[in-house]
């Protein structure tokens, strides 16, 4: 006979069972949600750590396009700076040139020459000639005579700047000059100067470069 005790056993039994079915499938749905989750969680991550490894990389790739554009750059300077500096060089040297032949014997007859030359393609009568001091006192004796067997009426004046040897020529008016001095030739060719300079660097390979 089936008392109410085994009942109640049988009755928690078949409850606690279901129950723990129950509970085992919500357990088991749960768990696979969470797998899912994590699984997806994982992939995302993984995607980040992809773009961020990729992003890293074309970062770098573009920093080093950057420094070595950076460095193209500045190469370029240093190489235009020492190539100036030569130039610069090569004008002091052809200027000191210029003071030792100034001081030599020769120019005195040189610069009459010159001088000579000049006045002799002028139609004015009167002119102005510019010359260094030193050569204004030294020489002007010796120029008014040269000026004299060509027919033309000679003043003197000082060179406003150091024209290092040479002379300038102007009409009266001074509306034009003839620049005959060391120092304007030098300026006057500084470009063809540094042309023929920079040519001889790519001549010889530019090894500046």
């Amino acid at each position: 006979m089936i008392t109410i005790e085994d009942k109640l056993n049988i009755f928690y039994k078949i409850v606690l069972e279901k129950e723990k079915e129950e509970s085992l499938k919500v357990l088991n749905e749960i768990e696979e949600k969470n797998k899912a989750t994590l699984d997806k969680h994982r992939e995302r991550l993984f995607k980040v750590k992809d773009d961020i490894i990729e992003k890293s990389i074309k970062n770098g790739e573009l920093k080093k396009d950057e420094l070595i554009s950076q460095e193209i750059v500045e190469a370029r300077k240093r190489i235009f700076t020492k190539k100036e500096g030569l130039l610069d060089d090569l004008i002091l040297s052809l200027e000191k040139k210029a003071k030792d032949f100034v001081n030599s014997e020769e120019y005195s007859q040189y610069l009459l020459d010159g001088i000579g030359r000049v006045l002799k393609d002028i139609e004015d009568e009167a002119i102005i000639i510019y010359l260094k001091n030193e050569d204004r006192l030294g020489l002007s004796g010796s120029i008014a005579k040269v000026g004299i067997e060509i027919g033309k009426k000679i003043s003197f004046e000082n060179a406003n700047e150091d024209i290092i040897g040479g002379f300038i020529v102007s009409d009266i008016d001074k509306k034009y000059l003839i620049d005959e001095s060391f120092k304007g030739k030098i300026e006057e060719n500084k470009y063809l100067i540094g042309e023929e300079l920079y040519s001889t660097l790519g001549k010889a390979g530019d090894i500046l470069d």
